[in-house]
């Protein structure tokens, strides 16, 4: 009988079974210590030394999907959105629940302007942790770059709900809510962020530009020195201090803040402008052209600064050169006028042609560049000129058929009637290159425009209610939105001081004006006349003719002054401190209208010393 076999014992089982225990339990442990090693160093911002450890765990554990996702987070922290999107998705796909893991997947697809896809991760990670603060931020700033203000401020808004002392979020909320022009609610969000930390220097800043935005100017100040105060090196804080304490009216504090925005940042163009600027309202024009040139040194096509240029150089009469620099004003973005879309060229002085002369800017420039149209005329084989609809009569009763036809400036014009066009402020740069230039025929004492003669006896007539008064035609206030309230003056001011003159006054203000003469008249008792069948605002030619019932006028500078001075009444004009270019810094007279007489203030804001010298020389 054969032995039978002796089987195996269980001992070998029971001692593998028993080894491989304590086996998977080391190696749990060095996965764990692995990781935590690698997370310390990730935390402290050793990236490779981190790198290393995560892929020598995942050499070891190829689906620890912590692991996987921290890789990918520190590769996106590197710039390698794409193969951070690879490990995070594959830790997604071994814990598809895990809502920091899709947040940070949206997030590196941001980073790699996959925005959609960056909506849909965050969008997830919200279904699965509607209470997760970072996934709502970072939705917000996805929103944001899509332009999705309104939606970007709502999710900074449930980032906050979530986590209220989210200072990021409430920083980011302030930004975009400034974005909306929503000054108001983006300042609480600021000054919210700022309650938290108060010595954060952007948040001050950003609060600066909003309360700046709003028109207050001492608190916008005050928010652009705490950010000095708190990073001294902030250009970009002097700069708007600089622009804080021009509208305050302290031009010499912003000259020393550009200065120093210039000294940390050499290459600030703005800086450069706004310096300018500024020197050019302290009269200093050499020294404003000097700055005009060093910014455009930095930024060659630099409009605002050409164009600030050109009219520094027209102030001082330096025509040549500031006219050659007067087209820059078609690349600034917000002037006044646009460009008239035709595919002729422009003149250029070339032979004998049939030209569209059209008009711009506002209506004094449309006056006053009219006074060029008969010497152009004489250059042109057939002139047409397009005009403002409300001077249509008067320029055509002053300027016979063969020297120009007018058509309203709103209607189209067909391209085949003219061979080329020309805006009437590039012809001053052909007719009016020198001060010599503006002695010409159609500049006489007289004026260049003719009011309705019969219409103006009447109107005198009706004004002086049988009476042999003198009249003073007034007008006091312009609406211009950056220098209107620099000109303008108190109606009760001047119907004071010309009180004294003996003339009766004639309202040449346009707007409804019935209610300021009304109470000028029950405080000093002098009626400030006015002609009802003329609106003064859209019948210019009808305001021609109560000008010419008038002996002078006295005006401030808008329009109006214009439209004497082209009648060629005599006018005296208003002049604040800083004035317009078209009048420069100093003199009495005007070369565009020699029958005009200019009285400028001492002091800015200060009419009294005009006021005086207008009543003399009306007494005299």
């Amino acid at each position: 009988m054969s032995k039978r076999k002796k089987r195996p014992t269980n001992k070998i089982n029971k001692t593998n079974n028993s080894t491989d225990k304590p086996a998977e339990k080391s190696a749990g442990s060095q996965v764990q210590g692995l990781f935590s090693q690698a997370l310390e160093l990730h935390r402290k911002g050793d990236l490779p030394a981190a790198k290393a450890l995560y892929t020598q765990l995942l050499s070891i554990e190829p689906k620890h999907a912590d692991t996987l996702h921290l890789l990918g987070v520190l590769v996106s922290q590197e710039r390698d959105f794409v193969r951070a999107a690879e490990l995070i998705g594959q830790a997604i796909l071994l814990q598809p629940h895990n809502a920091a893991f899709h947040c940070n997947l949206g997030t590196v697809l941001l980073d790699n302007q996959q925005l959609d896809a960056a909506l849909a991760s965050l969008d997830r990670a919200i279904a699965l942790q509607p209470d997760f603060a970072q996934a709502h931020y970072n939705k917000g700033n996805v929103l944001r770059i899509l332009n999705q203000l309104e939606a970007a401020v709502a999710s900074y808004g449930r980032a906050i709900a979530c986590k209220p002392g989210f200072t990021q979020a409430l920083f980011n909320q302030g930004n975009v809510l400034v974005q909306l022009h929503q000054y108001a609610p983006a300042e609480e969000s600021y000054l919210r962020a700022l309650a938290i930390n108060p010595n954060n220097a952007e948040s001050h800043y950003r609060l600066g530009i909003a309360r700046y935005k709003q028109g207050r100017f001492e608190q916008a100040a005050h928010s652009f020195g705490q950010t000095i105060a708190l990073a001294p090196t902030h250009a970009d804080a002097y700069f708007d201090l600089g622009n804080t304490y021009k509208h305050l009216q302290q031009t010499e504090a912003a000259l020393v803040c550009y200065a120093r925005a210039l000294e940390i940042r050499p290459n600030h163009a703005q800086a450069y402008l706004n310096r300018g600027i500024a020197l050019h309202e302290l009269k200093q024009l050499p020294e404003a052209i000097a700055c005009y040139d060093a910014a455009i040194a930095l930024k060659s096509d630099y409009a605002k600064a050409h164009w600030n240029k050109s009219l520094a150089l027209l102030t001082l009469g330096d025509y040549a050169r500031g006219w050659r620099m007067y087209g820059w004003r078609w690349h600034v973005p917000d002037f006044i006028t646009k460009p008239l879309q035709t595919s002729r060229p422009v003149w250029n002085e070339g032979g004998r042609q049939r030209v569209l002369l059209w008009a711009e800017q506002g209506l004094g420039e449309e006056l006053m560049f009219s006074s060029l149209i008969p010497e152009f005329s004489a250059r042109c084989r057939e002139l047409i000129v397009l005009a403002d609809t409300r001077l249509i009569p008067l320029l055509s009763r002053s300027f016979p058929r063969e020297v120009a036809t007018f058509i309203p400036s709103l209607l189209t014009v067909p391209e085949d009637i003219y061979d080329v066009h020309i805006p009437m402020g590039n012809v001053c740069q052909y007719l009016r290159a020198s001060p010599e230039s503006f002695s010409s025929a159609q500049n006489a004492q007289n004026g260049y425009l003719r009011c309705d003669t019969q219409r103006s006896m009447q109107i005198r007539h009706a004004l002086q209610k049988g009476k042999d008064t003198r009249l003073c035609g007034i007008s006091w206030y312009c609406k211009n939105p950056l220098t209107g309230a620099q000109r303008s003056i108190a109606l009760r001011q001047l119907v004071s001081a010309l009180a004294a003159t003996g003339y009766a006054l004639v309202n040449l203000q346009y707007g409804d004006t019935a209610a300021e003469r009304a109470a000028v008249f029950s405080e000093t008792g002098v009626e400030v006349l006015h002609y009802p069948e003329v609106d003064n605002l859209q019948d210019i030619d009808g305001l021609a003719a109560v000008m010419g019932a008038c002996d002078c006028v006295v005006s401030i500078d808008n329009s109006t002054v214009h439209l004497a001075g082209a009648l060629g009444k005599d006018v005296r004009v208003l002049l604040p401190y800083l004035p317009d270019w078209r009048w420069q810094f100093a003199g009495s007279s005007s070369l565009w209208y020699p029958s005009m007489r200019l009285y400028r203030q001492d002091h800015p804001g200060d009419w009294q010393n005009v006021l005086e010298s207008i009543v003399q020389d009306m007494a005299g």
